[in-house]
């Protein structure tokens, strides 16, 4: 999988848990979708460069157009996933070490 593809799934789901339509990121099976995208980007070393939490979170803030008002923990759920996503990849990335 590109990282394009990596980056469009793991806005999707991000979207999909704004609008409602999926439980919390840090229950099964939400957090596996997730993880098997962290899995996929550290297959093709995309988490050795610019794959951080905070980038994946600035692009789906550019990507989607997410009205606060509606959505007042949109900002919080953004930082979850962000530091989830920065934890995976330390560990990943630091394993044998």
């Amino acid at each position: 999988m590109n990282k394009e593809k990596i980056i469009k799934e793991i806005v999707s789901l991000l979207e999909g848990h704004f609008s409602g339509n999926r439980g919390s990121m840090g229950q099964d099976p939400y957090r596996s979708d997730f993880f098997k995208l962290l899995k996929e980007a550290h297959k093709n070393a995309y988490l050795e460069t610019d794959l951080t939490g905070d980038y994946l979170v600035d692009l789906t803030i550019a990507r989607l157009s997410v009205d606060e008002d509606k959505n007042p923990g949109y900002k919080t759920m953004l930082l979850v996933f962000a530091q989830q996503w920065n934890d995976w990849r330390y560990a990943v990335l630091n394993i044998d070490k």
